[in-house]
């Protein structure tokens, strides 16, 4: 810090003026990058969850969880951590809504991949944060503008695939 004095004489008073120049504290900070490969575990904000919602996190691992990569222990403890869990889990259950109503819409002739329907997941979890470009879902643009429609629709009564029956 640089300081500056200036002294002025107005009739026979002297004031003393000090001015102190700051510098542009910009410069000094520094951003420092996470490590995606070493997380820091986040805290624990609720020990245990309602019985009522530990069965819906269930349902909806059993649905979503063979493409998530984690068990379902690890799951239930994403929501633990979270400081609101019963919006955490209406998230997750519009994701696993969407993904249904996509698969009913759009039935393909043949199984997807454990790999696909993990980039179809991953493109919901990502629409679910609010990105809408299709270019950037990881998935080809005429399949994210499907499952940008399933994501919102996903509350509508209809988007829950039923089953035909045979006449």
């Amino acid at each position: 810090m640089a300081k500056k004095t200036t002294t002025t004489n107005t009739n026979r008073k002297t004031t003393t003026k000090t001015t102190t120049k700051v510098k542009s504290t910009k410069a000094k900070l520094k951003r420092k990058q996470a490590k995606p490969s070493k997380p820091k575990p986040s805290s624990i904000h609720h020990v245990h969850l309602p019985d009522e919602l530990l069965k819906q996190i269930a349902a909806i691992y059993k649905s979503l969880g063979p493409y998530l990569g984690t068990t379902l222990e690890q799951f239930e403890i994403g929501f633990l951590q979270d400081m609101h869990p019963v919006r955490q889990i209406a998230l997750w259950t519009k994701i696993e809504a969407a993904w249904r109503s996509y698969h009913a819409k759009f039935p393909s002739d043949r199984s997807p991949s454990k790999e696909e329907e993990k980039k179809l997941i991953s493109a919901f979890i990502a629409i679910a944060t609010g990105i809408t470009d299709s270019l950037t879902l990881g998935v080809p643009p005429e399949v994210a503008r499907k499952l940008l429609d399933c994501y919102a629709h996903a509350n509508d009564l209809d988007s829950k695939p039923t089953k035909k029956r045979g006449r």
